[in-house]
């Protein structure tokens, strides 16, 4: 992996390398990540999953409207009562995952609330809730080692969704599992993949009247942090006293099933009604509220206010490139399902119920979630340079897309940091300009500039794109990989604006661009197909098996390869060079397996208990 990354680093020289001038830090150098929601589809009697006709041309017939159709929908919704045919509870398919995982491998529980499991390439799995209530069903969550390039990237994640699909063959069987990477269920309900880059979070003065701000928090910290055990010890004893009063009068009940988030986590509220945990649970939000306003107000006010500027209107366009197409419940088809629901630029996420491009969510969760007597989630933020998450990108088994998304977005944030760009592209109302443009297919809709000029997406990309080919010209040192990139989506956009009258510009889309992959293979279905027939190719296009529609695409247009297996089966394997995944896949190879206990988090190894306790922080190399 790390003779791939050198050779991709190469410099590229122009005849323009005369006038250009250092770069204060290399291009493609950050750290980079995805985290990705996986959906589940069990069945123990599954009909055969035929050919699709036009793509198979031995194949006779594609039955996408009969039962199986039924089943397959019905079980998109992950953690079901009573999934198809399967008998497993939340935490039975859980813990099988993990015990499944454990044989192939060493793997290491986290630091925290122990849903959560590190592997030896650095990367983890964890069960992810839906929302901030315990008791709410949720979702099988990988992530990827962090990683110093988009190509070595692509190789952790493609290794990942192999290593999942063999996981559910072993534990499930292989026709009873079928595992879907995408971001929406039948019902509506959003998941699906957040990217992850360490960003320049502010400089100059700014940073310093963030740092400085930052000490406002301490005595709501505090608060919360002296609250939280009273509160549950509130909790706890009203729920037990109660308990003990209706003991005589419930002898013929039925016992309460315990919650699977309260018993992977081992929570003594576990034992209790789901309706005491969700009262915990609002309780405590209530508890940390003054904490989260105020650390929402600073990072809008100081955090991250250029990428905002310059970066909003190449977000509200990028799902023209990355968007992998979405058939919702009035029949209307989307760009991206995800795209169409932003509804702020920065924020904390679901928190306040607010859809945002860039997330500080887990900024919140490390001070909330760190030991009562720690203040570490509070001093890492004085960081100049720290994780965000981007989380308008819809999952999918795609390479091409993913590839695309993580290199052109890691370029952009490059560009702005250089602090040598020019002017970009800045929209009127960017938030409207999501919304019209992820339900554009037809990429003709234009929405009035700064300057009032009215223009489509394609136009704003061509000017990040000029914005780009400049930042690149005028530096004296370019990866390669970062022209292959950017060379790589360049193309895309002049064949998306082809595509409207060429049909050869539409034909070189196909495979590479989801959306519009999608969109024709809905189109083969006819203008009076049934809702489930169509809702179903939009799911299994995103199936991680050869029957999966978007790898049968891929297949039969047999479009190049971007990673090999190689590079793939290393990166399941051994963790990337260079970045905290190294040190961390070390300590799970050669001390897994130890008598001493052992705890993993992203930036830290715990190793043994009590007076023999050791804790190794994971950083960086310089």
């Amino acid at each position: 992996m790390s003779k791939t990354a050198a050779r991709n680093r190469k410099s590229t020289w122009t005849k323009a390398g005369s006038n250009r001038t250092a770069s204060s830090r290399p291009i493609f150098s950050r750290l980079v990540g995805l985290e990705t929601e996986y959906g589940l589809y069990l069945n123990s009697n599954p009909a055969p999953l035929d050919d699709l006709p036009f793509i198979s041309s031995d194949a006779e017939s594609d039955d996408i409207s009969g039962e199986d159709s039924d089943s397959f929908l019905a079980a998109q919704e992950w953690g079901q009562e009573e999934p198809v045919g399967a008998p497993f509870s939340h935490f039975e398919w859980y813990q099988r995952i993990v015990d499944t995982l454990a044989a192939q491998g060493p793997i290491v529980p986290s630091r925290g609330d122990g849903r959560t499991f590190f592997t030896a390439n650095g990367g983890s799995v964890s069960y992810e809730t839906r929302s901030g209530d315990p008791s709410v069903r949720g979702l099988l969550e990988g992530a990827t080692p962090e990683c110093t390039s988009p190509l070595v990237l692509l190789s952790y994640q493609s290794a990942q969704d192999e290593l999942f699909s063999e996981v559910m063959a072993r534990a499930f069987g292989k026709t009873n599992a079928k595992l879907v990477k995408n971001s929406t269920d039948v019902d509506g309900h959003l998941y699906g993949q957040q990217e992850n880059y360490e960003v320049e979070i502010a400089k100059g003065w700014r940073l310093w009247a963030w740092r400085a701000s930052l000490f406002l928090l301490l005595p709501l910290i505090l608060f919360y942090k002296l609250g939280t055990p009273v509160w549950f010890g509130f909790v706890l004893t009203s729920a037990h006293l109660l308990d003990w009063i209706r003991r005589p009068f419930r002898s013929s009940e039925p016992p309460i099933e315990t919650p699977p988030v309260a018993m992977l986590t081992r929570d003594p509220i576990g034992r209790l009604a789901p309706g005491w945990i969700r009262f915990a649970v609002r309780g405590m939000r209530y508890l940390h509220a003054p904490l989260a306003a105020v650390l929402h107000a600073l990072i809008w006010l100081l955090v991250l206010v250029p990428h905002r500027k310059q970066l909003t209107a190449f977000f509200a366009t990028r799902a023209i490139f990355d968007g992998v197409g979405h058939y919702d419940r009035s029949g209307r088809f989307w760009l991206g399902a995800k795209q169409a629901s932003v509804t702020s630029v920065i924020g904390f996420g679901n928190y306040w119920g607010e859809r945002p491009i860039f997330v500080t969510g887990h900024w919140l969760q490390a001070i909330c979630t760190d030991e009562w007597h720690s203040l570490e989630g509070w001093r890492k933020l004085f960081q100049a340079r720290q994780r965000i998450q981007i989380s308008i990108g819809d999952a999918t088994p795609n390479p091409n897309v993913e590839y695309l998304r993580v290199a052109i977005t890691d370029l952009m944030l490059d560009l702005v940091e250089c602090g040598k760009s020019k002017e970009l592209p800045s929209l009127r109302n960017p938030m409207s300009a999501f919304h019209r443009f992820a339900g554009d297919w037809m990429l003709l809709h234009r929405t009035p500039n700064q300057n009032l000029t009215a223009v489509n997406a394609i136009d704003v990309q061509r000017d990040y794109i000029q914005a780009a080919k400049e930042f690149l010209l005028d530096h004296w040192q370019v990866p390669k990989e970062a022209w292959d990139a950017f060379h790589l989506w360049q193309n895309t956009i002049e064949q998306l604006s082809d595509s409207r009258t060429d049909t050869n510009a539409q034909q070189w889309l196909l495979g590479r661009v989801d959306w519009v992959s999608k969109k024709w293979l809905l189109d083969q279905l006819g203008p009076n197909e049934s809702w489930n027939a169509k809702k179903k190719v939009d799911l299994r296009f995103h199936e991680l098996s050869d029957e999966g529609y978007q790898r049968k695409l891929q297949n039969a247009l047999q479009l190049p390869i971007m990673v090999g297996a190689a590079e793939v089966d290393r990166a399941r394997r051994t963790p990337p060079f260079g970045t905290p995944a190294t040190q961390r896949g070390y300590y799970i190879r050669e001390f897994a397996n130890s008598d001493e206990p052992m705890r993993v988090d992203w930036d830290s190894v715990e190793m043994g208990s009590g007076t023999s306790r050791k804790v190794v922080r994971l950083r960086k190399p310089k």
